[in-house]
């Protein structure tokens, strides 16, 4: 089953998309089914792994450190770029769009 979830890990972001996999191989194995929690449990590590897997191995220094900024905050703030980029967006307006690019430019 973790075998299964694996292979897919890399294709499929959604747990849903895993626990399915996972029930269709334990199905086909003939398998009692797992508690819901199991299977869930189950995909989110794999999923951890494959994030960790693809942090590691496919990014370069540059780009883990662009990653490692947007969660660090910066003294005198209470919100890491990470919690900038999370917000929704204002309503789409000229002087949104000024503002947005003048704290860009800074």
């Amino acid at each position: 089953m973790i075998d299964t979830m694996n292979k897919l890990a890399y294709s499929k972001d959604e747990p849903a998309d895993l626990v399915n996999v996972a029930i269709e191989e334990l199905i086909h194995q003939k398998y009692e089914l797992p508690i819901y929690n199991t299977l869930k449990d189950a995909a989110n590590d794999v999923r951890k792994r494959s994030y960790r897997m693809i942090y590691h191995n496919l990014l370069n220094e540059n780009q883990k450190e662009s990653v490692n900024q947007l969660f660090e905050v910066s003294e005198g703030s209470t919100n890491s770029p990470w919690n900038q980029l999370k917000e929704d967006a204002k309503r789409a307006t000229l002087s949104h769009l000024e503002l947005s690019l003048l704290a860009e430019i800074g």
